[in-house]
């Protein structure tokens, strides 16, 4: 039975508990998520290689010290986990399965215990790509750090740029 397009009986109480699940899941999400003080910074880098080679090669974690400063001291797999030695000591990261949407996010979790998530996507745009990296702003981060780390991800995604154009040359 149908009133005003909602359903009466086990489908009406079947919705609310999906309803319930997701709220559940958000709120989870949202503890477990430092929230961001501000806007986040967005930085974005053309690449004259097609998106799928940008992709194949920004996905392999072993390259990832070739042009994220950040880990340029070196990444290792150990246990099945990926460990990076940064600036900051050794940071764990996760990066989302392979796709074909060309999302690279990924989580950096801290020495500290706190763990950052990092959209970073590759699109196509004509002969070449898009690279789209999004920095969040954490709670207690002052505003000249939070530029030091959007210049850092500006050189970052730069280096990228010059690896993947110099390796299709």
């Amino acid at each position: 039975m149908s009133i005003g397009g909602l359903f009466v009986g086990r489908a009406r109480i079947r919705r609310l508990e999906i309803d319930e699940l997701v709220v559940r899941r958000i709120q989870l999400i949202e503890r477990l998520t430092p929230p961001p003080t501000s806007k986040p910074g967005v930085v974005s880098q053309t690449v004259g290689v097609s998106a799928e080679v940008a992709y194949a090669f920004a996905s392999r974690m072993d390259n990832l010290p070739l042009w994220a400063s950040g880990l340029a001291k070196g990444i290792d797999q150990r246990d099945g986990k990926w460990f990076a030695d940064s600036p900051m000591g050794e940071v764990e990261v996760v990066m989302v399965p392979a796709n074909p949407f060309g999302v690279l996010d990924h989580d950096v979790t801290l020495p500290n215990g706190v763990s950052v998530h990092n959209a970073f996507r590759v699109t196509p745009s004509g002969e070449g790509c898009l690279l789209t990296f999004v920095v969040p702003r954490l709670a207690g981060v002052s505003q000249e750090s939070f530029d030091a780390d959007i210049a850092h991800v500006r050189r970052d995604l730069a280096a990228l740029k010059e690896l993947l154009e110099q390796r299709a040359s």
